[in-house]
């Protein structure tokens, strides 16, 4: 009992010193994957027609460090939602590492659907970068795809830090405990029966791949295999000097990531709808 208090408040503590709060008006909301997982999320509203849908990374949440800031950024420009993965954060279940997590996502954009939203864009972090591609792969249904640092494959992690963290955590009973006290992350079992770069090829909607030069945990060979497997319209930015994940969830970074949605996904949609005739001048 003792032990389990100490783990709890120690927990506590760690999370308090790490989360951030919204600071821009917001509403939380929560809803149920296909599979009765839980998951908690905010809403950041605009009242655009465009809403993004950031899905953070492993070890993370919707409050963790530089995140709110970044889903902020883009709720400057559109809607926004930002949600915790099962095993982390508020909601239920257990993480797997993106096999279930697809859940999760397709869970977010059904509730985004329900909104009435004409373009769903999906945003992903590492694991969560995984788990948008294999959702807009496996089942659909969004306009566009960005990722940061994907996992595109566990051979392109490097095994001297990654590789071997994630079997510490997935594979040993100190392991799981150092990631809910240390980051409130429940662990179940680690999932990679489908992996992004098998099915990165049928996604149809403009995808971008965002990724650090110096990623210490992904290396950038991820995400340059990731755009030679996709189909057009596709983009790659590779970062100078920048390491995984939280690092680039910059102001900048999410300034780029909306003027992309502009040129690759609303522009396009725009000009498809805009019928033939009125685009001719009319002449006097």
């Amino acid at each position: 009992m003792i032990g389990k208090q100490f783990a709890r408040r120690s927990k506590e503590i760690v999370l308090r010193s790490v989360n951030r709060a919204y600071q821009a008006s917001h509403k939380p909301f929560r809803t149920t994957t296909r599979d009765g997982i839980p998951l908690a999320g905010v809403h950041l509203y605009r009242h655009t027609p465009t809403v993004v849908i950031y899905a953070h990374g492993f070890l993370s949440n919707k409050h963790h460090r530089a995140v709110p800031r970044f889903v902020e950024q883009i709720a400057t420009q559109f809607d926004a939602i930002a949600f915790d993965f099962r095993g982390h954060g508020e909601s239920g279940g257990q993480a797997t590492f993106g096999e279930l997590e697809v859940l999760d996502v397709e869970a977010i954009v059904q509730y985004a659907r329900a909104q009435g939203y004409r373009h769903i864009i999906t945003v992903g972090s590492s694991m969560g970068g995984a788990a948008v591609l294999l959702h807009a792969a496996l089942f659909g249904g969004v306009d566009g795809v960005a990722t940061i640092g994907a996992v595109g494959h566990v051979r392109y992690m490097r095994s001297g830090t990654a590789s071997l963290g994630l079997r510490f955590l997935f594979g040993t009973r100190i392991g799981r405990l150092a990631a809910e006290v240390g980051r409130g992350t429940r662990i179940g079992h680690l999932r990679l029966s489908v992996s992004p770069i098998d099915v990165v090829h049928r996604i149809r909607e403009p995808v971008l791949f965002i990724h650090g030069e110096w990623d210490p945990l992904i290396t950038p060979d991820s995400a340059l295999a990731l755009y030679e497997r996709a189909v057009e319209p596709k983009t790659l930015r590779l970062l100078p000097r920048t390491g995984h994940d939280i690092p680039i969830l910059t102001l900048q970074t999410a300034d780029f990531l909306t003027s992309w949605i502009r040129q690759a996904i609303l522009r396009q949609h725009n000009a498809a709808s805009t019928p033939k005739d009125a685009t001719r001048t009319k002449q006097i």
